[in-house]
């Protein structure tokens, strides 16, 4: 009898949880290139898969941060365009994927003012993932509004993104990024010797100097 549809062929699992092993590797310690690199022969190989193809977008898109301004844009946009489709095919997937695309979503667009809302309406489900999403997205609104003059209201989201921290338990975390989006919340709330320890947190794990490109904004507010 004839199978009405065509069965999907997925990865071996074993290969799955290896790639996503390395995907995480290169992520701790910044290595966009070359997580770009590993993560466009897996999109060969399996360029329908949800998580390879989430995998793809993400380095894409954080990689195009240290890119001259058209083609950092030109890589974000191709990054959501293959995020936008990921975030309407969500159900089924596990709390931690979902919640991956989202703000990667987010980030990619520099939406941080629907990412802080996210967070803030996840955080209420008990979901301490949203405290993360809180304390990156009101870290950079403190700073946009801080080079727009506007310095009540920074300061304001800055103590938003500190608190968020604070309850996401920042300690636990190894990834860098989060450490450096406290100590940039950290230097416009004015709090500057608990910025530099984020400073030097996000320093120490991702294995580059304070005075790496990646940490200017915040190194110059401290």
């Amino acid at each position: 009898m004839r199978m009405s549809k065509s069965r999907v062929r997925e990865p071996d699992p074993a290969w799955l949880e290896s790639f996503g092993a390395k995907m995480r590797e290169y992520a701790l310690l910044a290595d966009y290139a070359g997580g770009l690199n590993h993560a466009r022969a897996a999109l060969k190989k399996w360029p329908n898969h949800f998580y390879v193809r989430y995998q793809f977008a993400k380095m894409l898109g954080d990689g195009a941060d240290a890119l001259p301004s058209a083609e950092k844009k030109k890589r974000k946009r191709e990054a959501l365009r293959i995020l936008a489709p990921l975030t309407r095919s969500l159900s089924g997937k596990d709390a931690a994927l979902r919640f991956g695309v989202c703000i990667n979503f987010y980030y990619q667009s520099e939406d941080f003012l629907g990412m802080a809302r996210y967070g803030r309406r996840i955080s209420r489900t008990g979901d301490r993932h949203g405290y993360y999403a809180l304390g990156v997205g009101a870290a950079f609104l403190a700073q946009s509004r801080w080079e727009a003059n506007r310095k009540a209201t920074a300061r304001s989201w800055a103590q938003e993104s500190l608190d968020a921290w604070k309850r996401y338990n920042l300690k636990r975390e190894r990834y860098y990024f989060a450490h450096y989006c406290a100590a940039l919340a950290a230097g416009v709330a004015g709090k500057i010797s608990e910025g530099r320890k984020h400073l030097n947190s996000a320093a120490r794990l991702s294995g580059k100097p304070k005075t790496d490109w990646e940490f200017a904004d915040a190194l110059a507010l401290l």
